[in-house]
């Protein structure tokens, strides 16, 4: 089995993996690369925004989640009210947005699948939600 390291680093370069050659010494390979920063910062905006918005529009307006404590806090166009939030939801969908985003590309280097196939094109992604 592998295991994780740096997630950490200078310059939050992503999980290192840890191996074995065909001689059966430790090697190790950066797995992410130098995007991991800017894509974990994209996951954890993505599910701060994303996250509390759907949330508050499906549950929240429609009486079937309801946040007391803190006090909810409304998010407005202009006079409009879109729905109400906590204070703490946005910071733990962008939590839950970094670790989904995330494990994609962990899991896509332990299993090796090559570069050119983990960016499918529309058909393929509007292919997979249907």
């Amino acid at each position: 089995l592998v295991a994780l390291q740096g997630l950490v680093g200078p310059c939050f370069a992503g999980p290192v993996w840890a191996s074995r050659n065909h001689r059966g010494f430790r090697t190790q390979q950066q797995a992410l690369g130098k995007d991991f920063g800017s894509h974990g910062a994209a996951m954890f905006a993505a599910g701060a925004l994303l996250g509390p918005a759907l949330d508050g529009v499906a549950h929240g307006n429609f009486g079937v989640l309801a946040y007391h404590s803190p006090s909810p806090v409304p998010i407005l166009l202009g006079s409009f009210k879109l729905f109400s939030t906590a204070p703490w939801v946005p910071p733990l969908f962008g939590v839950a947005g970094l670790l989904i985003g995330s494990l994609y590309w962990v899991i896509d280097d332990f299993l090796e699948i090559p570069r050119s196939q983990r960016q499918p094109s529309l058909s393929q992604t509007l292919a997979a939600v249907a």
